[in-house]
C-alpha cells in the first residue's frame, strides 16, 4: 500500500494513524464516521467539526488532524505534504476533490484576495498612468504587463494563470 516515490509514507507515524483509521473509521461522501465506539464518540457518528477559516478538524488519538488530509490518507496509503481542495472549498472533503501538490502549486489555486478592491484577481488599477496592471506569479517568477481596459487585463492574467499554473489555475 505503501508508494516508493513518497517517503513521507514510511514514517511510522503515518502507518500508524493509518492503520487506526481503517480499523475504525469509514469514509462516505467527503465525511468520515466512526465505526467503533472510542474516545468517548458513538459508532456512526461524523469526525470533526468546520473551523474559523471553513476546514472540517478531528482529533484522533490526541491530535488535532485535518480531515481532508484524513481522507487523502485512507484512499492512497501516503500523506503528502500539502493536500489541494480543486474546488477551492475546504470543507468539501470528497476525495475526487482532494489532489497532492506542492506549495507553489497550493498558491497557484488561491481565491482572489478577500481585500481586492476591484475584484479580479491579478489586475489593479494605477491611478499614476490610468491603465490597469495584470500580473501572474509562479515559483518566484512574475509576469506584468499594463493595459488600457480592465478586461483586457483580466485576460491576459486569466490567460497567463493558465499557462504558468496549468491545471492548478484558479481565476475567481
Amino acid at each position: 500500500m505503501t508508494d516508493t516515490k513518497h517517503p513521507e509514507a514510511l514514517r511510522l507515524p503515518v502507518l500508524q494513524l493509518l492503520e487506526y483509521l481503517m480499523s475504525n473509521v469509514r469514509y462516505e461522501d467527503g465525511s468520515l464516521f466512526w465505526t467503533t465506539s472510542v474516545q468517548g464518540r458513538k459508532a456512526g457518528s461524523m469526525l470533526g467539526c468546520v473551523d474559523n477559516r471553513g476546514y472540517v478538524r478531528a482529533e484522533i488519538l490526541r491530535r488535532k488532524y485535518a480531515v481532508h488530509r484524513l481522507v487523502f490518507l485512507m484512499h492512497n496509503g501516503w500523506l503528502p505534504v500539502f493536500v489541494d481542495h480543486i474546488d477551492g472549498n475546504p470543507s468539501n472533503n470528497r476525495i475526487e476533490n482532494l489532489r497532492a501538490c506542492s506549495k507553489n502549486q497550493n498558491a497557484c489555486n488561491s481565491k482572489t484576495r478577500a481585500d481586492s478592491s476591484i475584484g479580479v484577481k491579478g489586475v489593479c488599477f494605477h491611478k499614476a498612468s490610468g491603465k490597469w496592471s495584470a500580473s501572474a506569479t509562479y515559483q518566484g517568477k512574475r509576469w506584468q504587463k499594463v493595459f488600457p481596459t480592465i478586461e483586457e487585463a483580466a485576460a491576459a492574467s486569466a490567460a497567463m494563470r493558465e499557462l504558468m499554473h496549468k491545471e492548478f489555475a484558479r481565476h475567481k
